[in-house]
């Protein structure tokens, strides 16, 4: 349905001038299919481009060089294209491009696929994410290359069905970046779907580095001198930000002059200081656990270590080893001790990170009665307040500290968490009768009036006491969820 869809999107641009043209990748074999589904599928297509009154007889080669690359890299060096114009128009000025003269493009670079965007242990680009931005970049300049630009000419690529990164933008944003070559205005156009708000968020990123980089941009950042802490008569200072003391509403008894002065004063205050961060002075100064604080695990030597293990993994770039007990047990230590190969002397420091990921999953729908603290097949998506940790750009924030990122960085003013009722703390009123302010940044967490939750459920995988991947360990659990860590030094945190 989302290909007829882009077919028809297709057909209404060529149609429309003889100046369009489109590039088309028709399905490639690979070890994840047979030949049978994709002789099947590109017929799919050819059908419903002709069924378009569109032209699918002009094949288009894409080549690749292989030559820097291993020879275990069982990659075709090539792959079918079409050049597709509109059937109602005789001729197109695109037809006089390099590729379209010598239905071949490249030799077009082959990037590894580790070198591949959005590639780690847990997310591989699969066979349409396989060419990578350089060899976008040369699709563009095999189309670019043969034809005459005069003065006024645009050029603009409108991606149809872009990949998971948007290749063909990113190539063309490069393009229109690079000063150096001669290429007429050029505009990318990309139907990017619902998942892939992150790639405008990165193209955007490359566009304001590069003007950071001009030289008639002003400097990122402007030195500012340390300011010492402001004497304050009345108002106390602490965390880096002004708080109205309770205890002098204590000096004055009630119903007199002077104590409606003083709530007054405060209402004022309060509806007019800052808000640029959180407020975590209220609830009894109750604040998110603090992440930088040292921990010191207790320690068990190699020598004493025998725990009979359900599955381990390595360690891996900044991530501990991680051993799981066939008691469900979790411990963590360097890559080379004893219970993994070699016994090592060297103190295991980290930050707050990952230790492990729960593998591949569904999500279903369940009825919050029964279910209890956690259902031991999966996880509850659940929170009890806004100080409940989650994990933003591998990092742990609080529900209040996420909600002001939201706000001061990607300009949304509010968020729903699916299954939770959030309404924002209000501050005591100065009197009785009045509404109180609103609480920056602070909200009350509560379960939905539905009743219901949202549990994740991990794909089972099976270890045999052999080595598993830290994206996927924490599968091992599954049915005995239960027993995941819940202390302060370990816990299950949602990404957002």
């Amino acid at each position: 349905m989302y290909v007829t869809q882009c077919v028809q999107t297709l057909q209404s641009v060529l149609t429309s001038s003889p100046k369009n043209a489109a590039h088309v990748q028709v399905p490639l074999p690979h070890a994840q299919t047979n030949a049978k589904a994709v002789v099947k599928h590109r017929r799919l297509l050819e059908d419903q481009l002709m069924n378009a009154s569109l032209d699918v007889l002009w094949p288009v080669t894409l080549s690749f060089d292989k030559s820097q690359l291993s020879a275990g890299d069982k990659r075709a060096p090539w792959h079918p294209c079409l050049f597709v114009t509109a059937s109602c128009h005789e001729t197109s000025p695109w037809q006089d491009s390099h590729a379209a003269q010598t239905r071949t493009i490249g030799p077009c670079p082959l990037i590894r696929v580790a070198d591949m965007l959005g590639f780690d242990e847990t997310m591989r680009p699969g066979a349409s994410a396989r060419t990578g931005v350089p060899a976008h970049a040369a699709i563009l300049t095999s189309y670019l290359r043969g034809l005459s630009f005069g003065d006024g000419d645009v050029v603009v690529v409108a991606d149809v069905l872009p990949n998971r990164h948007a290749e063909f933008g990113r190539a063309a944003l490069e393009r229109m970046l690079d000063g150096s070559r001669a290429t007429p205005q050029m505009y990318y156009v990309g139907c990017l779907r619902p998942d892939q708000g992150d790639v405008k968020i990165a193209m955007e990123k490359v566009v304001y580095d590069d003007w950071d980089r001009s030289p008639t941009a002003p400097a990122r950042s402007r030195p500012v001198e340390p300011q010492p802490d402001p004497n304050l008569l009345l108002l106390t200072w602490s965390n880096n930000s002004a708080s109205f003391p309770d205890s002098v509403l204590q000096k004055f008894p009630e119903g007199t002059t002077a104590r409606a002065e003083i709530l007054e004063l405060k209402r004022a205050f309060i509806e007019e200081r800052a808000t640029g961060r959180p407020d975590f002075s209220i609830d009894g100064g109750a604040k998110p656990l603090d992440l930088a604080r040292d921990l010191n695990l207790p320690l068990v030597a190699s020598s004493d270590f025998s725990v009979q293990r359900k599955g381990y993994c390595a360690s891996s770039r900044n991530k501990p080893a991680v051993v799981i007990g066939e008691d469900y047990s979790m411990w963590i230590g360097n890559e080379t001790t004893k219970w993994i190969g070699n016994e090592t002397t060297e103190e295991l420091k980290l930050e707050c990170s990952e230790i492990c990921g729960f593998n591949l999953g569904a999500y279903e729908e369940k009825a919050v009665t029964g279910l209890g603290e956690s259902e031991l097949s999966g996880i509850c998506f659940r929170f009890p307040n806004d100080l409940a940790l989650v994990s933003h750009e591998r990092k742990c924030m609080s529900l209040a500290e996420y909600s002001h990122i939201c706000c001061t960085v990607h300009g949304v003013a509010s968020f729903e968490l699916a299954n939770h009722l959030i309404v924002q703390k209000q501050y005591p009123p100065a009197e009785q009768g009045q509404e109180g302010l609103p609480v920056p940044y602070r909200f009350q967490v509560s379960p939905a009036a539905n009743g219901k939750c949202n549990v994740f459920k991990p794909n089972v995988i099976s270890s045999d006491s052999g080595a598993v991947r830290h994206a996927t360990i924490g599968a091992l659990y599954v049915g005995h969820m239960d027993k995941l860590p819940k202390t302060q030094s370990a816990c299950t945190v949602w990404e957002a």
